[in-house]
C-alpha cells in the first residue's frame, strides 16, 4: 500500500486503514505538545534567561465506532487491533484531520469497547505516543 497516497478522510495506523476494517474514527484528540522551558537566573539582570525550550511526546487519541454486521463481538476486534499494532513498535500514523502530515507514533492503549444500547455499534479509544512531538510534513515557524 502506498501510504503517501492514502485516501483524504481515511485513518491509517501503519499498513491498516481504518476505515476498511469498518471502523470509523468519529473525533481525534491532538493536543498540542507540552513546552518545557529551562530558565536561569542572571546576577545583575532583572528576570531570567530562558536557554532552551524541550517539548514533550505528543498524545493522540482517536475515539472510535466499530459496526457489529463487520465484527463479530468487540473482543475479537480488540485482539485484532492489538496484535496488528501492538507487534509493529513505531508506525506511521495518518489522522483524518491532516491527510497530508503524519507521526511516527506507537499504540499506547486500547479502552475497552461500549456497545451503545442494541444498535448493533461500539464505541472505544485508541491512543498512540509520537515520541516526536510534530507532525511530519506539517509546516512551522519560530518567532
Amino acid at each position: 500500500m502506498d501510504l503517501s497516497r492514502a485516501p483524504l478522510s481515511k485513518t491509517v495506523c501503519g499498513d491498516l486503514v481504518l476505515e476498511d476494517m469498518g471502523i470509523v474514527v468519529e473525533r481525534v484528540h491532538d493536543d498540542p505538545p507540552t513546552a518545557r522551558a529551562d530558565t536561569t537566573d542572571v546576577p545583575g539582570r532583572d528576570g531570567t534567561l530562558l536557554r532552551e525550550i524541550t517539548y514533550e511526546s505528543r498524545t493522540i487519541t482517536l475515539e472510535c465506532r466499530a459496526f457489529e454486521h463487520k465484527w463479530e463481538d468487540f473482543e475479537t476486534l480488540r485482539d485484532v487491533l492489538v496484535s496488528k499494532l501492538m507487534t509493529h513498535g513505531e508506525m506511521r500514523l495518518i489522522v483524518r484531520t491532516h491527510p497530508d502530515e503524519y507521526y511516527m507514533a506507537y499504540l499506547n492503549s486500547i479502552s475497552e469497547g461500549d456497545r451503545i444500547g442494541g444498535t448493533g455499534i461500539g464505541s472505544f479509544e485508541l491512543e498512540f505516543v509520537a515520541s516526536s512531538p510534530w507532525r511530519y510534513g506539517d509546516i512551522r515557524s519560530v518567532t
